[in-house]
């Protein structure tokens, strides 16, 4: 698939609260088996620029689609399910983080994925993450933890930030 199949809605969100859905029906379910193995491609909700509330700096986010949780008060409930992330070529990712590197690096900025829950994306955001470090660009990810077991020692040695969302607690 190539970035100008990949997608046909813009990767920058009008807005936070723009409602994607279905951007990936057309994706047969043995193309979203091999992009989750082998993270050539990965399902976005959208690129989010100018964030300040999601790692240090300005942040230029990528909204993973896809989790395992249904938290009550989820502030992106359409990125529950991977097939309203549109797909999105590791190529094209990595395209769109490049065109934001200079101005990331002057604002002490970076990427953060957040979603969703990027680790359901495991292979995509280490992929993501290593382009990412290779560019300079500080990398941080928005988290329940829930699926930290799937990465190794090395590859959360490309994240330089986690941002864990604990989502329950007991008292005990």
């Amino acid at each position: 698939m190539s970035a100008e199949q990949s997608s046909s809605s813009p990767l920058e969100g009008r807005s936070p609260f723009e409602l994607r859905v279905n951007q990936s029906r057309s994706v047969p379910e043995s193309a979203v088996k091999q992009a989750l193995e082998s993270g050539d491609l990965g399902f976005l909700h959208s690129f989010t620029t100018g964030s300040t509330v999601d790692g240090p700096g300005v942040r230029l986010v990528a909204w993973t689609a896809g989790c395992q949780w249904r938290c009550l008060y989820c502030h992106n409930p359409d990125t529950w399910n991977m097939m309203n992330g549109m797909p999105v070529t590791l190529e094209q990712a990595t395209s769109e983080l490049s065109k934001y590197r200079h101005g990331l690096k002057v604002m002490s900025g970076g990427l953060t994925l957040s979603g969703g829950e990027p680790l359901m994306q495991d292979r995509f955001a280490v992929r993501l993450f290593t382009a990412a470090k290779a560019m300079g660009i500080h990398t941080a990810v928005e988290t329940n933890g829930f699926l930290g077991e799937r990465l190794t020692d090395e590859e959360l040695g490309k994240i330089d930030l986690v941002l864990l969302g604990i989502k329950t607690w007991n008292p005990k």
